[in-house]
């Protein structure tokens, strides 16, 4: 008696099937799979996914990013929440300790809204404020790096990477030495350096096309593991049954629809503050016009 063959997993292949149905006909989990087929590392659940606990390659981005080679990470959490009863929470693609202690946030941002830098300066607080604990020390303060991936060269000086440190305004060489740092990725950039190559490897959708063989056997991993890829999926299913209820609503009379508009800004602005989706992606899976996604996040922006 032979074994079965053995169940194989090709996402690209199963999505590609998918494609070539009515797009109407196809369930929440089978968008999600070409969702998946379609991520690279610019996809900030993906990354996550991607780099969940993984703390060789994470070292590896932060050994790019900050220009170092010794840099070793202790441990890593991804969609990493920092909240407050009575402010405002932040959620984190992915935060990262060292061996020396300093902290990391790394975020994927591709919309400028996204990064901009009074979100940096919060960002950065909301690090600090989870550091110490009562009575501590303010001298036993680690450095914090807040680093933002940006889809698009947002600062617009064609620099692979924009850094910002504290300094004294009448004298820019002295530091003032607070320990934070921001810095800002160009994800746009391209050249044949350690950030322009890996910033193409971001934006690659499939190992073969990328340089690190590091990020495409991560990237390899998640997306040849069934369970993994549509777990992705199952990360949104709550908030995806609710934008179905929202989409029942549809056609009712002027009360109720008025009604459903206060319940689209209230999911919308949940969905805004995990900083997970693209505007196009919400609208895909709560069926609200791209449109009023967009109106909805120039409000949120606004706050």
């Amino acid at each position: 008696m032979t074994d079965s063959p053995k169940h194989t997993f090709d996402i690209y292949a199963i999505a590609e099937e998918y494609r070539r149905r009515d797009p109407d006909t196809l369930t929440h989990m089978e968008k999600t799979i070409i969702h998946v087929a379609d991520a690279t590392l610019m996809d900030d659940i993906f990354m996550s996914e991607v780099f969940h606990e993984d703390k060789e390659g994470v070292a590896y981005l932060l050994n790019i990013i900050l220009e170092r080679d010794d840099l070793t990470v202790k441990s890593v959490s991804t969609q990493h929440d920092i909240t407050s009863a009575f402010r405002r929470s932040i959620h984190l693609d992915i935060r990262a300790v060292d061996t020396e202690g300093q902290v990391y946030d790394i975020e994927i941002q591709r919309s400028r809204d996204g990064a901009i830098p009074r979100r940096a300066r919060f960002y950065s607080s909301k690090l600090d404020g989870d550091l110490l604990d009562k009575e501590e020390n303010f001298r036993n303060l680690v450095d914090t790096y807040v680093i933002f991936i940006t889809e698009t060269d947002i600062w617009g000086y064609g620099l692979p990477i924009y850094k910002v440190e504290r300094h004294f305004l009448n004298n820019q060489y002295i530091d003032f030495g607070d320990g934070t740092h921001i810095y800002y990725v160009n994800g746009a950039y391209r050249a044949d350096d350690p950030i322009g190559r890996l910033m193409h490897d971001f934006h690659c959708n499939k190992a073969e096309h990328m340089y690190s063989s590091l990020l495409a056997d991560r990237l390899s991993v998640v997306k040849g593991n069934e369970e993994r890829s549509i777990h992705m999926g199952w990360n949104s299913q709550d908030i995806y049954e609710e934008g179905l209820q929202i989409g029942e609503t549809r056609g009712e009379a002027r009360g109720k629809a008025l009604g459903a508009s206060d319940k689209e800004r209230q999911i919308l602005f949940s969905m805004f503050r995990r900083n997970q989706f693209t505007n196009e992606l919400i609208s895909d899976m709560t069926s609200i016009p791209l449109e009023t996604v967009n109106k909805f996040a120039q409000e949120y922006q606004n706050l």
